[in-house]
């Protein structure tokens, strides 16, 4: 699976990191994982992980629901909320990034870097689980990065447009 991209706050400042079975990367570069061992436990849907992280072993007990994700380590739970594919057609790291809301191919591209859009504007499509999703603009502005590319396979949360809302 590709690796998904998450927002966490980290001592109260915002993050971005980069995650897959495989792979750990946070703002300071890759950090050394590999999966030691998957078990499932007696509980329904609970798996037990053992990853080695910086050489280290941890263990955490992990539940995957239909929109979240619930991790249980050291005695405290985290809950990882999924972001809803079908709300409004797209999903956002802000307000003015438009982000992949799953895995899929990029059907268009309708807009270029300086162009000006209204709130609700069609920004482009994505094709993914064989449905076409619309990825509109988030506010009234410019266009000032376009990430995505025709005929390119996107992960979820890869940022695929950004727009500076106009002022008011």
């Amino acid at each position: 699976a590709a690796p998904a991209t998450i927002a966490l706050a980290v001592d109260g400042e915002p993050t971005r990191w980069s995650v897959s079975w495989k792979r750990l990367i946070g703002p300071d570069g890759e950090i050394p994982t590999r999966l030691v061992a998957r078990t499932r436990t007696a509980a329904p849907g609970v798996t037990l992980l053992r990853l080695e992280i910086e050489g280290r072993v941890r263990s955490a007990a992990v539940r995957v629901l239909h929109h979240s994700v619930d991790v249980v380590h050291q005695g405290f739970t985290f809950r990882f909320e999924r972001p809803d594919p079908f709300a409004g057609g797209s999903a956002g790291a802000g307000d003015d990034v438009v982000l992949a809301p799953m895995p899929g191919t990029v059907l268009s591209v309708d807009v270029a870097e300086g162009d000006q859009v209204e709130e609700g504007q069609r920004l482009g499509v994505i094709e993914a689980m064989k449905m076409e999703l619309t990825l509109k603009a988030p506010s009234a502005g410019t266009v000032t990065k376009v990430g995505a590319r025709l005929g390119e396979q996107v992960a979820m949360g890869a940022m695929l447009f950004e727009v500076e809302a106009a002022d008011e």
